[in-house]
């Protein structure tokens, strides 16, 4: 009679047990997540800041119209603040929050430290605007929507010289963000000395260190130009556009796409009048889809978004495609290269070593706002 009841109880907790499995069995997957890395807080915050604000409004819609059985993906942002302990700290803890993957960082010099740590914890950067030539062609924990710097560098030099027409310019790069800035110049250089220009004077800074941007200017102007090229940050290059034009009205200033915010035009002024701009999208594009993710940008940020919203949306929507077709973090890599994928102004095809090449285009400043020039390499 004991081993009866004994054999009763023990039926009865299989089957709790067994109950217990279906119930836990039945119970929804996690949330997926997300991670966003970029500087939003310090001197180049304009950059990561508007990043982050156009993978939120990506990823708000995505979850509005394209829901998946998990719920709502969730976004958890990291900010980098431009130091290299604080990105990899931040990284770290995305990586222990559970995110499949991660939209970042913004610049190149970041993104140089934190690669090798994305590639430890198995973790890949989908960068939007980490450019640096120094990461191209290599399969590693960082794929990008942008084209390299030495791709974009060249271009510049050979539409430079063919719409401005200098023989002798000048120019100056920020060595806080080196990985970018220094190989954008390199060949930069490179093809101006092909089409025959003289480089007049080559300047460097560090934006960091509390630059003077009145003598800096002076430099530039000292061997006589009749074009100055800046690669630096918006902040930067707005401060040396007012001190060359407080000395020289008329002498012709152009910069890297990197100063092509807001900041710029805010910050220099009417200063900023007639400055050329490389620019990473194509600022005449009519496509609905395209004028729609402008317009609610605006509206919703009070910003009038620039390169790198648009390239920080194209990679929130690849990144949330391949979770909705099942992407997870072990193969998200896998599930991006080698990929044509549907960019919010078209197609964009990205090589097995996660690099990709876009036309560039460029602006310049008219009547207080980013005009096209019509140009575009």
């Amino acid at each position: 009679m004991q081993r009866r009841h004994a054999m009763k109880r023990l039926g009865a907790a299989a089957l709790l047990a067994a109950g217990g499995s279906l119930v836990q069995g039945c119970k929804p997957a996690a949330p997926l997540k997300i991670g966003f890395l970029g500087g939003l807080s310090g001197k180049f915050a304009d950059l990561g800041i508007e990043e982050r604000n156009a993978v939120l409004l990506t990823l708000e819609r995505f979850n509005a119209s394209t829901p998946l059985p998990s719920g709502p993906v969730q976004l958890l942002e990291g900010d980098d603040a431009q130091d290299p302990a604080q990105a990899q700290a931040a990284l770290r803890k995305l990586a222990e929050q559970g995110v499949e993957v991660v939209i970042g960082p913004a610049t190149s010099s970041i993104a140089m430290v934190v690669t090798p740590l994305a590639q430890e914890l198995g973790l890949l950067l989908v960068s939007p605007t980490a450019t640096t030539a120094r990461l191209s062609s290599k399969a590693d924990a960082l794929v990008r929507v942008c084209s390299d710097t030495a791709a974009n560098g060249a271009a510049a030099a050979r539409v430079h010289q063919a719409q401005l027409k200098p023989q002798r310019y000048a120019g100056l790069v920020d060595e806080a963000n080196a990985d970018y800035t220094q190989s954008w110049m390199a060949a930069y250089d490179q093809d101006a000395a092909r089409a025959g220009m003289e480089k007049a004077v080559s300047l460097t800074m560090h934006s960091q260190r509390q630059p003077d941007h009145d003598a800096l200017a002076a430099q530039l102007l000292a061997g006589r130009p009749e074009l100055v090229t800046l690669c630096c940050s918006s902040v930067d290059a707005a401060a040396l556009i007012q001190r060359l034009r407080q000395r020289d009205a008329q002498v012709p200033i152009a910069a890297a796409a990197w100063a092509a915010t807001g900041r710029t035009i805010e910050l220099a002024g009417r200063a900023a009048e007639g400055v050329v701009f490389e620019q990473y999208y194509d600022t005449d594009h009519q496509g609905a889809e395209f004028l729609a993710f402008m317009k609610t940008f605006a509206e919703r940020f009070s910003q009038q978004p620039a390169f790198a919203a648009v390239l920080a949306c194209d990679a929130a929507r690849i990144v949330l495609a391949a979770l909705q077709a099942g992407a997870r973090r072990a193969g998200m890599r896998e599930a991006l290269v080698g990929r044509e994928h549907a960019g919010i102004q078209g197609p964009f095809r990205m090589d097995a070593h996660g690099d990709v090449v876009r036309k560039l285009s460029f602006l310049r400043v008219q009547d207080g706002r980013f005009q096209s020039t019509g140009w575009a390499a």
